[in-house]
């Protein structure tokens, strides 16, 4: 396993394998009831209200889909693209969903507008990842979903992505 890229589940935060180490296979084949406690986030909290109050499933953060459509090309993401696509995706989301909820403007907001901002939000965010992970033409995005891939390459976040992405270049020095 530690063969393979890093996953990251869908708010781009690394899932642990197996404890790494922590955790014996013969304790996981006597004891596989092994009990996690999920933390309350308060951005997946919002999104699951709005999803109740509204019936609108679009706005929530999903994991990354093992194809992806891009530029009227299909593609097959490798193990690696697939665990940087869910990496940037989920950061972007996070973030954004997390600075939009503390505004106070948001909170005045009707639910209505707030699907249809966290909407294209999230079809921004995939466009604009796709094409930083596919290396594809920029030409058909939309000024907002290139500013995000600019925002994403020339960030941290772009510049720390798991082993073998495209992003190579962007590498911060060895510390």
């Amino acid at each position: 396993s530690e063969s393979f890229p890093p996953r990251f589940d869908i708010m781009g935060q690394a899932q642990e394998r197996y404890q790494y180490g922590g955790n014996s296979l013969m304790n996981i084949l006597l004891n596989p009831a092994m009990v996690t406690r999920v933390k309350k986030d308060p951005v997946l909290s919002e999104a699951q209200r709005l999803i109740d109050a509204t019936g609108a499933e679009n706005i929530a953060p999903r994991s990354t889909e093992r194809t992806v459509d891009l530029n009227g090309k299909r593609y097959e993401l490798t193990n690696e693209q697939l665990s940087a696509y869910q990496f940037y995706v989920g950061n972007l989301t996070m973030s954004m969903y997390q600075r939009r909820m503390a505004s106070p403007k948001y909170a005045k907001l009707p639910d209505s507008v707030k699907i249809d901002i966290f909407t294209k939000d999230l079809k921004d965010f995939h466009a604009a990842t796709k094409s930083a992970v596919l290396g594809e033409d920029v030409r058909n995005l939309t000024r907002q979903q290139r500013a995000l891939r600019s925002l994403l390459i020339k960030s941290p976040l772009g510049q720390m992505p798991p082993t073998g992405m495209p992003f190579q270049s962007y590498a911060p020095a060895a510390q």
